[in-house]
């Protein structure tokens, strides 16, 4: 496996069962939905990532950004609660489980480490779909540092 998936999975495998909102679950995609939940109006979106060496003399290591998109489809009124809500959960799980940066929580993944945890940014997308249909999106980005063990 290598960093980016890893980094991927580590992240997938923490949030995956863990996150809802209104009693239901909101499920985790890899970049797009699979349409296994028909009219499924919130979801999370693992999207973009980046990698950029960070090697020393001992080891191969690398700062790494996963790009977390949380959607939320919403008809007539517009609010940002619903992501803020499923992007407190991830933030606590992710983030900041312990109140310390960089001691965030990913699930661990084989031949891989992560350390300094830390989320870097957070913004918001709006779409207006329709009339009086709209997409809002809050987007955030994790940072880590993935080092390969041997």
């Amino acid at each position: 496996m290598n960093r980016d998936k890893a980094v991927r999975m580590g992240v997938y495998d923490a949030i995956k069962a863990a996150l809802s909102y209104d009693g239901a679950d909101v499920h985790v995609y890899d970049d797009v939905t699979t349409n296994e939940v028909p009219n499924e109006k919130k979801y999370v979106l693992l999207t973009s990532q980046s990698s950029v060496n960070a090697a020393d003399f001992r080891r191969f290591r690398w700062n790494c950004v996963q790009t977390i998109e949380i959607v939320s489809k919403q008809l007539s009124s517009v609010s940002k609660d619903i992501v803020d809500d499923i992007g407190e959960q991830i933030e606590q799980i992710i983030a900041y489980p312990q109140n310390q940066p960089g001691n965030g929580y990913m699930a661990p993944q084989d031949g891989w480490e992560f350390s300094d945890i830390m989320l870097e940014s957070s913004n918001y997308v709006d779409f207006e779909l329709s009339t009086n249909n709209y997409e809002i999106t809050k987007i955030l980005q994790i940072s880590c540092i993935v080092t390969k063990l041997t």
